[in-house]
C-alpha cells in the first residue's frame, strides 16, 4: 500500500530530511527492480553532512549511475563525502554556465 513509515511515524510526520531519506530508498528500491539508465537525486543539502556519505556508499552497492545535486558553498569539503577517495565519483561546481570538477 506504500504508506511509508520511519520508526512508527508515518510520512506526514516526517522531518524533511527524514523524508528525503525515505524518498531516496524508495528510488532506489525501485532502481533495483528495474534498473534506470541513471538515478537523480537532487537537494542532498537536505541532510546534514554527516549523513550524505551513507547515500554515496548505497549508490556504489546498488551500482547504478547516479546524479546527485545540492547547493553549497564553494570550499566545500567539509560539507561534501570524499567521492574520490571513497571511489564514488566526483564532485562539479557549476557556475555562470562553466561546469569545473573539484578536487575532492
Amino acid at each position: 500500500d506504500l504508506n511509508l513509515t520511519l520508526n512508527g511515524r508515518t510520512y506526514a510526520l516526517l522531518s524533511e530530511s527524514e523524508r528525503w531519506r525515505c524518498d531516496a530508498v524508495m528510488t532506489m528500491t525501485l532502481a533495483q527492480a528495474e534498473p534506470p539508465p541513471f538515478l537523480l537525486l537532487d537537494r542532498l543539502d537536505v541532510l546534514v553532512a554527516d549523513s550524505r556519505a551513507p547515500i554515496f556508499r548505497a549508490l556504489v552497492v546498488l551500482g547504478v549511475p547516479a546524479v546527485v545535486a545540492c547547493s553549497v558553498p564553494r570550499n566545500s569539503a567539509e560539507v561534501l563525502p570524499p567521492l574520490k577517495k571513497i571511489q564514488a565519483g566526483a564532485v562539479w561546481w557549476m557556475e555562470a554556465g562553466t561546469l569545473t570538477e573539484l578536487p575532492y
